[in-house]
């Protein structure tokens, strides 16, 4: 019997490269065609190589396959309302489609909280030395996982349009509907996998932000040029700034060595301070099992204030949402300024 093949980075990123950073188009609608049919052929070819070449809806739920054909056809049957002539009924049929997965994800124990995700690296224009550590790619050995990020990263792609294409469809401002429908009072991670990956992403979000101002939103963001521009733009064009977002500033950037960008970026209204990686010595647990280590953390802290000597620490506790008893620390003005870290070995 033929062992199932398992999708590797290296072809992941080939898919990435294929559908979302070199789609075959020049308008949004005719990308969005050729990414739902690539993604539909290559549920075909890995169920080909696997053996069982059954009806789609026969496909194994939670395999390559299935998640591709899932998405594929998702994005089959959105390219489909799209109607020059009457954009008003696209809206509504796009809006009344189910997406392959949901836009964002509710929490578990780990991160209690909603969250939304694109692509790592493909999304991150500051990235530098956290391409070394970056625990996103991990998320790829998971089908539904890399799916979802790669149905955002689309999806978010589309909703940009209104920014700067006459070709917009309005039927495709999907995650906005999305983000207003979200239970009230909740507290949002913008991006746990990927980043702002230009000011018109920042724009998107920072303008459904103020139409939601009981969300308490927050993220961590390396995209520090992209972050800026959009400030000097706001500046001279009054672009919305949201009283309910909170920057925290991370170590790994292509960015890090730019100490006036660093100032700059610090200086903003939305930045509560630094998230940093710090390189720990110690012997500990791996994974979550150490974040009871008392001297694990004692270290991180150590190793903050050698980096920072003039600036409080905090050691993450690696569960968000377990900081303080009233709130978590990332997403709370009470933590201004104050640098928190998580230790990492080299």
């Amino acid at each position: 019997m033929k062992s199932q093949p398992i999708v590797d980075r290296k072809e992941c990123l080939q898919i990435v490269n294929d559908v979302v950073v070199n789609p075959v188009g020049k308008r949004p609608i005719d990308k969005l065609r050729y990414q739902a049919q690539y993604l539909i052929i290559k549920a075909y070819d890995i169920a080909a190589e696997r053996g069982h070449c059954e009806h789609p809806l026969q496909l194994k739920s939670g395999t390559w396959e299935y998640n591709f054909y899932q998405l594929g056809a998702y994005l089959q049957r959105l390219a489909d309302c799209w109607d020059d002539s009457n954009p008003a009924a696209s809206r509504r049929q796009a809006l009344d489609l189910k997406p392959a997965f949901v836009l964002f994800k509710k929490g578990n124990s780990k991160l209690p909280f909603y969250s939304w995700s694109t692509l790592p690296a493909v999304t991150c224009p500051g990235a530098g030395d956290c391409l070394n550590w970056c625990y996103s790619f991990t998320s790829w050995r998971y089908p539904a996982a890399f799916a979802r990020q790669i149905q955002n990263t689309i999806l978010i792609n589309l909703a940009e349009e209104k920014y700067y294409s006459t070709d917009f469809n309005p039927a495709y401002n999907i995650i906005e509907t999305a983000f207003l429908n979200l239970p009230d009072h909740v507290v949002l991670r913008l991006y746990v996998d990927g980043d702002f990956s230009n000011w018109k992403t920042i724009r998107f979000w920072f303008t459904a932000l103020t139409l939601r101002p009981d969300i308490d939103a927050y993220g961590y963001s390396k995209s520090w040029a992209d972050i800026l521009e959009y400030f000097t733009m706001s500046e001279v064009n009054g672009l919305p700034v949201p009283d309910n977002y909170y920057l925290n500033v991370s170590n790994g950037s292509k960015y890090d060595s730019d100490d006036d960008m660093q100032s700059k970026i610090m200086s903003l209204p939305i930045t509560r301070g630094r998230f940093v990686a710090v390189d720990i010595e110690g012997k500990y647990e791996k994974g979550f099992a150490k974040k009871d280590n008392r001297e694990y953390h004692k270290e991180v802290r150590q190793k903050i204030r050698e980096q920072y000597p003039d600036t409080a620490a905090f050691s993450c506790p690696m569960l968000c949402g377990e900081c303080t008893k009233k709130e978590h620390a990332c997403g709370s003005g009470r933590f201004d300024k104050v640098v928190i870290g998580i230790g990492i070995h080299n």
